[in-house]
């Protein structure tokens, strides 16, 4: 990223969440990502860590959000899951990088950016696209975060866009943060129902959730590309979830993940798998959901009454 400092950090790559869960693995892949602070010389900023999606840095959103962020005082610290690992994106092959292992990076960056002193550790967010809002969504757990981070309130605020719901927490154990949840009616990899499912579960749960829908809007409605067809593999009639042990699982089938990702993504492709989705910016423009996010994070990272500004 353009001007942004480059800042090395360690993760790991499970291919599910038992062993984060259980604090049983070492932090061990090398692991980078960019950080961008405010211009307007804000003393000890908040922060909100980036998760990127499938077409990694391509799609132009890191950029987009994390000028968002500085513009009103936020530091924006972007995760790079893919070029240290050997590759750039995901889209052409998912099994590359388990879901569990892009939420371990993220939640990793924020152990490792919350003892930078230019930072105010109490006041760290998380943002995520597609696979990445997938990251955010499994980090709202009380037990996830207590094991990787020390303790269950370490993230103040939670952003998924269109976040990826195969799989989901099938018990949600949400944290006290407040979580926003934004999602396109005409998705067809994520569908509508699973993101509004999702939003019930975590309410249900008591998470403090905020669902937010776009008439019209399909996956990636805030990517460089205008929307089109695809060609990518599509598993929205999975429904996998993950269990309390960390394991994950997906329903109609019984397929399991156990210790190979890439085995589970291809028994699930021939299970339940198509192909081909919509996927891009629609004509509403690519900036549909800044300003929301934008007027969340100025209430739950500074303070105020958060859902008037969500709404505005």
């Amino acid at each position: 990223m353009q001007g942004a400092e480059t800042i090395a950090f360690r993760s790991v790559s499970p291919a599910t969440y038992r062993g984060l869960l259980a604090g049983s693995v070492k932090a061990t892949d090398d692991i980078c990502g960019y950080l961008t602070m405010p211009r307007m010389g804000v003393d000890r900023p908040p922060l909100v860590v980036i998760s990127i999606g499938s077409q990694g840095f391509k799609a132009g959103r890191e950029e987009l959000y994390s000028r968002a962020l500085n513009d009103i005082g936020i530091a924006a610290f972007v995760v790079d899951s893919f070029t240290p690992r050997g590759f750039a994106e995901t889209t052409s092959g998912q099994g590359r990088l388990s879901m569990a292992a892009g939420t371990s990076d993220a939640l990793h960056a924020i152990r490792h950016m919350r003892d930078d002193p230019r930072i105010d550790a109490r006041r760290i967010g998380m943002l995520g696209f597609s696979r990445g809002g997938h990251a955010v969504v499994a980090a709202h757990h009380r037990g996830l975060q207590e094991a990787v981070l020390g303790r269950s309130d370490a993230v103040a605020a939670h952003i998924a866009l269109y976040p990826a719901l195969n799989p989901r927490w099938r018990h949600p154990l949400p944290t006290s943060a407040p979580m926003l949840l934004l999602y396109g009616e005409a998705d067809e990899l994520v569908p509508a129902s699973k993101s509004r499912a999702c939003a019930e579960e975590v309410a249900a749960a008591g998470g403090d959730v905020t669902l937010i829908g776009y008439a019209g809007a399909h996956h990636g409605f805030d990517s460089l590309g205008p929307a089109a067809a695809t060609s990518s593999v599509n598993l929205s009639r999975c429904n996998t979830f993950i269990e309390s042990d960390g394991e994950i699982v997906e329903e109609t089938t019984a397929i399991r993940t156990g210790n190979d990702w890439a085995g589970f993504l291809d028994q699930l492709q021939k299970a339940l798998g198509t192909v081909g989705a919509t996927v891009g910016h629609g004509t509403a423009g690519r900036e549909i959901a800044v300003k929301t996010v934008q007027g969340f994070l100025r209430q739950t990272l500074f303070g105020g009454a958060r859902r008037a500004a969500v709404n505005e």
